[in-house]
């Protein structure tokens, strides 16, 4: 049996890890009211650790994966870095609240850096993975509330433009 952790993030969600003490196959059970949850168990199967791969080093960020200020319908980007990791291979996997997936673009910038977007359709909370050599990375899984409010029409920016072009006219 594996050390399990669970961390509630206070948003009807919750962050759970686990210790395999050996390579094999684990059956994840997630439960809810003492009864499995659709498609738990889910299989898990877990490999030696090849020493290759550092993903505690791979650092995610950028306003795509921030818990609020994502445009509907814009494109949401962030960053992957893992110029200190090692050699592995990137997985990210998103979906919003209803299990939907949602498409990820990944770019490799050829430096260890990889550029990645996705375009969030509705304001439901949505979660971004982020996995270096099949291990989540710090932060990651990101939960993501886009704002219905924040619309390319009403963003802040424009209004700031807008105010400084209106002032510009005064004072001319």
């Amino acid at each position: 049996q594996a050390k399990i952790e669970c961390d509630d993030q206070n948003d009807g969600s919750c962050n759970v890890r686990y210790w395999p003490t050996e390579p094999g196959e684990y059956a994840v059970h997630v439960m809810c009211d003492d009864e499995d949850i659709e498609d738990s168990p889910f299989m898990a199967q877990i490999v030696p650790d090849s020493g290759t791969s550092r993903p505690e080093q791979v650092k995610a960020y950028g306003p795509g994966l921030e818990k609020s200020g994502c445009i509907i319908n814009k494109p949401a980007e962030f960053t992957v870095d893992a110029m200190d990791a090692g050699n592995a291979p990137l997985k990210i996997f998103a979906q919003n609240v209803e299990g939907e997936p949602i498409n990820v673009k990944v770019k490799n910038n050829g430096d260890g850096t990889y550029a990645c977007s996705y375009t969030p359709t509705s304001p439901v909370k949505h979660t971004v993975a982020v996995a270096w050599g099949g291990v989540n990375v710090p932060n990651s899984p990101f939960r993501v509330r886009p704002d219905p409010q924040l619309t390319p029409l009403k963003s802040p920016l424009i209004v700031v433009k807008t105010f400084m072009q209106e002032r510009r006219t005064w004072s001319a």
